[in-house]
């Protein structure tokens, strides 16, 4: 597979185990059973990061730590800009960005003119939100699993333009099917826009984006899709999934810098979503808006070499086979209610559930206090309850201690 690492950084990847090739791992299908040394190269994975060794980081839904590679190239390309601003700047630089945004454009299967760098997901759905022309009484459909920063957005403009927002009812229990039949059974003739999750934050929900983006399509309504938690966890291909705009976050699961984003504007679907901000160059959705962080942008760039150079089809396969192993403990723990799905297509590698009758906050607290453990509490409504991420540097053994540390926290 073709990277951009020098060939030093590549051996150094290959040194440790770590190119593609060498790479073993236990796709979700197979047997939680298989062999300890199948774990050896995510084990010395680990190395790449900054994290301490004795802490579990299973927080990665949140905040993802950048490969030491990637810090080396972000600080360095920093260095740079701040030895020669203008000439870095609007020279070698903003030419590698350029770089970089093709290469993204191929990450996740679309036209480099489709897509753009931005800070975050909340910023790119605001863009979507902002651009699009509504008319009193236009109608928008999402779900009640949607974040804030994905939600809001539609919230502000219903209120200020007088449209009608409805927010449909997702279960971790809900086929596929029923969902896209939710959705169908509440258009009209005047819904404008379906807005989803392409993962909920709040169950870890895979949900099926291509068929409701088919949905809107047949009825000529505009699909967007968070994806926030999804890019750098699973493959995405938004050529695939047919929707008409997709936000997402670099800084969690594609463990590039804090504050970089995607956002992604179908071609055929550019005219109904107006430019936010004007700058120079063909097209703003396809140029850089003003004078932005470059250094996180070239470190976006070194993240993206090293899903390459490890594969995004065996980092899914690795964090899904240890999101099995998770599920399958924590079914077995009487304690536990599982929230996330129990269909296996389904699932993502976020695993949430709670312990019955205590908080969540305060199990997170312990699990921090006594174990060094990281993990998220959800409130979402009235409930609060716990999610776990695992990812590429997370393995077998970590998975198995927290079981265990979490049978003590709860007993």
């Amino acid at each position: 597979m073709t990277t951009d690492f020098t060939r030093k950084e590549f051996m150094t990847l290959l040194g440790l185990g770590l190119a593609s090739s060498q790479l073993n791992t236990v796709s979700a299908d197979d047997s939680i059973a298989a062999e300890t040394d199948k774990q050896a190269s995510w084990t010395d994975l680990r190395k790449q990061f900054l994290l301490p060794t004795k802490l579990s980081y299973l927080n990665n839904g949140s905040l993802g730590p950048c490969p030491r590679i990637v810090l080396a190239k972000t600080i360095a390309a920093l260095r740079g800009l701040e030895q020669n601003p203008v000439h870095e700047f609007w020279g070698k630089q903003f030419k590698q960005t350029e770089i970089i945004r093709k290469k993204l454009a191929n990450f996740v299967h679309c036209q480099s003119g489709e897509i753009s760098i931005t800070r975050n997901t909340t910023e790119g759905m605001n863009a979507i939100a902002q651009g699009i022309q509504f008319k009193p009484g236009d109608h928008i459909l999402t779900t009640d699993q949607e974040h804030a920063g994905g939600f809001l957005c539609w919230q502000y403009y219903a209120k200020r333009e007088n449209l009608k927002l409805e927010k449909i009812k997702i279960s971790s229990t809900d086929s596929s099917a029923a969902i896209v039949n939710k959705f169908r059974s509440a258009i009209t003739d005047r819904t404008r826009v379906i807005s989803l999750s392409h993962i909920t934050y709040t169950t870890g929900h895979r949900l099926p984006v291509k068929e409701i983006a088919e949905l809107a399509r047949k009825n000529k309504i505009l699909s967007v899709v968070d994806g926030a938690q999804a890019l750098g966890m699973i493959q995405v291909n938004l050529k695939g999934l047919g929707c008409d705009a997709y936000a997402s976050s670099t800084h969690k699961w594609l463990l590039a810098p804090k504050g970089t984003g995607i956002l992604y504007i179908r071609q055929s679907a550019a005219k109904e979503i107006a430019p936010l901000i004007r700058a120079a160059g063909p097209g703003t959705y396809s140029s850089s808006f003003g004078s932005g962080d470059l250094p996180g942008m070239i470190g976006l760039g070194a993240a993206l070499n090293f899903q390459n150079a490890l594969g995004p089809d065996k980092i899914e396969a690795h964090a899904m086979s240890l999101q099995k192993q998770l599920q399958q403990g924590l079914k077995k723990m009487k304690a536990v209610k599982m929230i996330s799905p129990e269909l296996v297509s389904q699932r993502s590698a976020l695993t949430c559930f709670e312990i019955k009758g205590v908080a969540g906050s305060k199990v997170a607290a312990k699990l921090s206090s006594d174990f060094n453990t990281t993990v998220k509490t959800v409130y979402h409504g009235n409930d609060q309850y716990l999610r776990v991420s695992t990812h590429l540097y997370n393995t077998r053994e970590e998975i198995e201690q927290f079981l265990k540390n979490l049978k003590k926290v709860t007993a």
